[in-house]
This record gives structure tokens, C-alpha cells and sequence, in this order.
């Protein structure tokens, strides 16, 4: 099992605890599974959030015409190419080169101009066009002239047409129009939380011109969700009820405000506050949030007196490296503290932890048709983290006799999910998380398997270590607004990075269900799931042995 120096403590206390528990079985209060601050932080992390389908918008580039074969023909001596600014001639005349020498009609001429044409447009130049223009064809010299397209005149309008007039400034009258700028442009804008585009390209008041018009509208200043569910650790409160309020654009365009609550079963609770902010217009944002977390063991743990706290303070800061209609990769950078408080009354224990990172993070997402033309969409993070943990003087001895897990760290984590629509109205779901440490963390840093956010045979609170895998699956049949579904879940973990003492290092954990979600009146939503072990054997992180595992949770978004 994962063993911190706080587990070694609680250890240590456990004969002062007997006395208060004596009615408690003797194998319901084990060292290792005692949650703490740090536990409680890794189980209330949120899970990753599928992106948001991006607005579509259709850039209406000009047909290519096509011309009846037939009529007179002209052999080709030479071919001129003119009007190109954006891809060099020299590239240009590779595509015709095969011309000189040869005789065409009107629509062979003609199919030699598309070749440019396909060319442009295959390099992000949708409005871009090669024409044979009226000509004597002397001697049988050939020219072609491209019409780049070009921005005539670019607007925001509608109601927040002033503050989003700036996020349009990449793209210039007189400038050629690449789809890459404009989607670029056009996404950054409609990525700003609760504001919705509608960009319309129209044509210039000059031959090869266009103008862009973007309609831009705040689709919710406020909003929010209320949940229940039985998601939680038994100690802490299995059963949890949560608030999740929002505002956009409160302080300037484009910000963000939330407030989170959650209150469990067991009076664990928690409070955060975040807020979020563009810096100018080029899709660089900050973001600070601090969160608050108080808990008290209860069930088999209760004679033990044991609480604690723990509070996170985070800044940061992000930029979308690519964003298009097919996806996008951010980066980001943030500064996290946490302090962790644990006591344990029973023991006169009070122990205190803190710690200092720097995640370094990749969020990234990906539309495709690579399976039959059936659409699928792969999103996640990638992000490494090195930090520095600072154990208090009560703990520090303990951990240079065992995990030596103070002082610096590092940390990698990959969280990826796809989600692909197969034949037969089927949709296939799979998630792959995985941790990799250069030595024993603390538990604040740990990864583990259980719960219904892992392998859901499993409870929260189950199979943690220093590093591992967990992949889970879901085959989905949506029906209207309900869907059935069958999972199975699997992962390992290995318990020590370093292991300091002799017994198992990994674990192997697996299940299998089925559930059901439903939507209900676009607000409302219910998931309820059964999950069966198949691998990993009892739970060890709680005495009560349920087979099958049941998950339910309710949700209402205002």
C-alpha cells in the first residue's frame, strides 16, 4: 500500500486510539488507508472537461466555373504568371510546367489556371483563384492571373461589437485572406466564455475582395449547476451535494468569475473562488483560484478524532499555440502552493505540509473523420510538473527513515480521451491516464485507480501510488436523450517510486458494469451505474465489500 509519513504516524497512535474504539473491528482502522489533507485534494480534483463544439461557419469561397470542352486550339510556348504575392512563382510554374509544347482548347487553358487555383487552396488560401484572362495568345505565350482575395472591409456588430472589434485586428483590409488567420481569429473570439459569432463573408466593392462581417452576442452573463451524488470517500462522506456558480464578462470582455461549493456526508467541505481574464487579444489569458478544503473522518475512523485542512492558491497564465476548426493545443503555466494540515486528536497528533510547483501543461483537442468518415474527437493534457515539498518538523523524521519524500520532485501526467461514433448508432468512449515520478510523493501528488472516476468496481480512496496507468472504456447507444451503456475499466499502480520496505510495490485493478444516463428538459441529468471487480481482489480502503459497486449522480444546469 502507499505509505506516507503521516500514515506512519497514524500508525504509531493507533494503541492510544484502541481505547476509544473498542467496538471498532480490528481490521477496519489500517495505517494505510486513513485519508488525509493530501488524499483529499487528489480525490476532489475535477475531472478532465470534454471541449465545447466550436461555432461552425462555412467560408462561401468562389466555385471554380467550368467550361464546356471543344473549339479551337493553341499550342502553348511559354506560360506567365502574374497577381501572386502569397507562393512563389517559381513554385507556381512547377505546377504548369508540363504545358509548354502542348495544344489546348478553352477548358484545357482553363484546367491549367485550376491547378494554381487547387494549389492556393490547398495552402490556406480560400479565396484565392487563377484565371485565364481575355488574351491574343501571340506566338502562343500563355498568361495567368491570380486573384488572391483579399479583405475589403473587416467589422464586428451586434451588441458587443466595441469590445470585439480589437480580437479582429490580425486580419487587415487590403490583406490576403488565409483560412488559417481567420479561423484563427474567428475561434479565438468564440472561445471567450458565455460569447457567441456568427462571422458572414461577403463580397467587396472591388474584384477580389471580400468583407467580413463577424455578429457577436454574450449568449449567458450567469450561470451555473447544482449536483448530488455518491462520487465521495465513505470516511470523508460518500454521499456529497455541490454548487457551481459562474459569471462572464463581470470586470471586462472576455473574463470569468466562479464560485464552487461542495459539503459531504461526513461535514467535509470545500470552497474555491476563481477568476480568469484575457490579456489583450492575441488569446493569452490569467487565471488565479484558491481553494479551500476542511474534512473529518468518520465511520470506523470516528474514535480516532482525526481532521484536517487543506488550501490551494494557483496563478497562471495560457495561449492557444493552434486553434482552427479541426482543433487546438494550449499552453500553459501555473504556480500552485498548498499547505495541508492534519490532526488526530486521539494521538494529540498535528501535523503540517506544504509545497510549491510548477505545472508546465499542453491542452490539446482534435476533431477528425479517420474511421470511415465517421466523425471521433481525441482530447487531453499532458503536463509535467516539478515542485518542492516542505514537511513540518513532526513528519520530517519519520520521512528520512522511510520515502524520503521531501524536497523536490517531478511529476509527468497524460490524461487523453477519445470519444468515436462507430456504425449501428454505437459511440465508443475510452480514457487513458497515466503518472510517472522520479521518486516517492507525497499524497497530495499520488495517483490512484478507484472510484467512479477509475476503475468503478472499485471505492474512491483505492489502489494509490507514486505512479501508474487506468484506461478506462465505455460503448454507448444513445437513444433520444437516453443512453445505456457497458464499461470496463482497468488499471495498475506501482505503490512506492523507491520502495523502502519489503512487500507488494504494484497493484492490478479491473471491473466491469453497465448504466444509464439521461437528459431530461436540456437541464437535468442522471447517471446510474452497477460495476462488478473482475481483477484486484476486496477493496483495502474500506471495510464494507459491496458486489456490485452502485454510482448514481443528479444534476441541474441553470
Amino acid at each position: 500500500m502507499h505509505t506516507s509519513p503521516r500514515h506512519l504516524i497514524i500508525a504509531a497512535a493507533l494503541p492510544l486510539a484502541v481505547s476509544l474504539a473498542a467496538a471498532m473491528p480490528a481490521s477496519a482502522v489500517r495505517a494505510q488507508q486513513a485519508p488525509d489533507a493530501g488524499r483529499t485534494l487528489q480525490e476532489l480534483r475535477p475531472r478532465l472537461p470534454q471541449p465545447i463544439t466550436p461555432p461552425a461557419f462555412k467560408l462561401d469561397a468562389p466555385m471554380v466555373e467550368s467550361v464546356a470542352p471543344g473549339g479551337p486550339q493553341v499550342a502553348v510556348t511559354s506560360i506567365t504568371i502574374d497577381g501572386n504575392t502569397s507562393i512563389p512563382s517559381a513554385q507556381l510554374q512547377a505546377l504548369v510546367a508540363d504545358a509548354t509544347g502542348r495544344r489546348y482548347d478553352l477548358a484545357g487553358l482553363k484546367a491549367l489556371a485550376d491547378r494554381i487555383t487547387d494549389h492556393y487552396r490547398r495552402a490556406g488560401y480560400p479565396f484565392a483563384r487563377a484565371l485565364v484572362p481575355a488574351q491574343a495568345l501571340d506566338g502562343g505565350a500563355l498568361r495567368i492571373q491570380v486573384l488572391e482575395g483579399r479583405y475589403g472591409r473587416v467589422t464586428a456588430s451586434g451588441e458587443l461589437a466595441g469590445q470585439a472589434q480589437p480580437w479582429l485586428s490580425a486580419l487587415r483590409p487590403g490583406q490576403v485572406i488565409g483560412g488559417r488567420e481567420l479561423e484563427r481569429s474567428i475561434y479565438l473570439l468564440s472561445d471567450l466564455p458565455g460569447v457567441a459569432v456568427d462571422p458572414v463573408m461577403g463580397p467587396g466593392s472591388a474584384v477580389g475582395e471580400g468583407d467580413l462581417d463577424v455578429g457577436v452576442a454574450m449568449a449567458r452573463k450567469w450561470g451555473g449547476q447544482a449536483s448530488v451524488d455518491n462520487y465521495g470517500n465513505r470516511y470523508t462522506g460518500a454521499g456529497r451535494a455541490a454548487l457551481g456558480l459562474w459569471g462572464n464578462s463581470l470586470f471586462t470582455f472576455g473574463d470569468r468569475a466562479t464560485l464552487d461549493a461542495l459539503l459531504t456526508t461526513e461535514t467535509m467541505w470545500l470552497g474555491a473562488l476563481g477568476y480568469e481574464a484575457p490579456l489583450g487579444t492575441s488569446g493569452l489569458r490569467a487565471e488565479a483560484r484558491f481553494a479551500h478544503t476542511r474534512y473529518e473522518l468518520g465511520k470506523e475512523f470516528s474514535p480516532l478524532n482525526a481532521s484536517g485542512r487543506a488550501d490551494i492558491a494557483s496563478v497562471g497564465l495560457s495561449y492557444p499555440l493552434w486553434r482552427a476548426a479541426w482543433g487546438g493545443v494550449t499552453a500553459g503555466l501555473l504556480y500552485q502552493h498548498k499547505t495541508l494540515r492534519d490532526n488526530m486528536e486521539a494521538a494529540d497528533s498535528r501535523t503540517k505540509a506544504s509545497s510549491d510547483s510548477v505545472p508546465f501543461s499542453l491542452r490539446f483537442d482534435a476533431r477528425d473523420t479517420l474511421l470511415a468518415g465517421l466523425g471521433g474527437l481525441t482530447y487531453g493534457q499532458l503536463s509535467w510538473t516539478p515542485g518542492k515539498l516542505h514537511l513540518g518538523s513532526t513528519l520530517m523524521a519519520a520521512d528520512q527513515a522511510t520515502a524520503r519524500s521531501n524536497g523536490s520532485f517531478h511529476k509527468l501526467n497524460l490524461d487523453v480521451a477519445r470519444l468515436q461514433q462507430l456504425p449501428a448508432n454505437l459511440n465508443l468512449y475510452a480514457r487513458f491516464m497515466a503518472q510517472w515520478a522520479n521518486k516517492n510523493l507525497h499524497s497530495s501528488e499520488s495517483f490512484g485507480l478507484g472510484g467512479q472516476g477509475g476503475v468503478r468496481a472499485y471505492p474512491l480512496g483505492e489502489g494509490y501510488g507514486d505512479a501508474g496507468w487506468l484506461l478506462q472504456t465505455e460503448l454507448r447507444y444513445p437513444i433520444g436523450n437516453v443512453t445505456p451503456y457497458g464499461f470496463f475499466d482497468i488499471g495498475r499502480v506501482k505503490v512506492n517510486q523507491d520502495p523502502w520496505a519489503p512487500g507488494e510495490n504494484t497493484r492490478t485493478l479491473s471491473g466491469m458494469g453497465f448504466g444509464l444516463r439521461a437528459i431530461m428538459q436540456k437541464a437535468w441529468t442522471v447517471d446510474v451505474s452497477l460495476a462488478w471487480r473482475t481483477h484486484g481482489g476486496k477493496p483495502r480502503s474500506d471495510t464494507r465489500d459491496a458486489r456490485p459497486l452502485a454510482w448514481a449522480s443528479l444534476a441541474y444546469r441553470f
